[in-house]
């Protein structure tokens, strides 16, 4: 092989690796090719191509690192979420049966009291005769209406919680103590 066509083949060459069109076409235009200028060209050529393809492929790597993370961000933001709704459902039925507890022990205490305290419309009656008062009095001394007191000796009404406490008291009181209230 001469000369030229030695400058021919690697001109050719160099062109069909790296078509930088620039490098080729000074190559060509000088018709002649420097030692030095080969290894430059095809040096920066390469090294450019090098950059451009790691940076190609990191940034592929990168998008579908972050595809990844914000997936999973979503998905974790959503249980967050559901989480959040489950403690606020399970703190207002906390609250609910601390309530229902609390107005149970009262409804428990009331019925403790009346169990203590029995009442009976045939044992009332023979205690307002004892005493020898009428159902009006009787209902003076205890709070209430005569009708009251008629309708707990007859047995249609029961007396609350808080009338059978006033019915014990009368029941501890004898005769005289029951006119003196009357009277004063």
């Amino acid at each position: 092989m001469n000369a030229l066509e030695l400058k021919f083949s690697r001109i050719v060459i160099l062109h069909n690796i790296y078509p930088n069109e620039f490098a080729a076409d000074k190559i060509c235009q000088n018709n002649y090719i420097k030692s030095s200028y080969l290894p430059k060209v095809f040096m920066s050529t390469f090294a450019n191509q090098l950059k451009s393809e790691i940076a190609r492929i990191s940034k592929k790597e990168i998008k579908a690192e972050n595809a990844a993370l914000k997936k999973a961000s979503s998905h974790y933001r959503s249980e967050i979420a559901a989480l959040k709704r489950r403690l606020s459902s399970l703190e207002s039925s906390m609250a609910r049966l601390a309530k229902n507890k609390a107005m149970a022990s009262s409804v428990e205490a009331e019925e403790d009291s009346e169990k203590s305290l029995r009442f009976r419309p045939a044992g009332f009656t023979k205690l307002r005769q004892k005493l020898g008062v009428t159902a009006n009095e009787m209902g003076t001394l205890l709070g209430v209406t005569g009708q009251s007191v008629y309708k707990w000796e007859k047995g249609t009404a029961r007396p609350r919680a808080s009338q059978l406490q006033a019915i014990s008291a009368v029941r501890k009181m004898g005769k005289r103590q029951v006119m003196e209230l009357l009277a004063g």
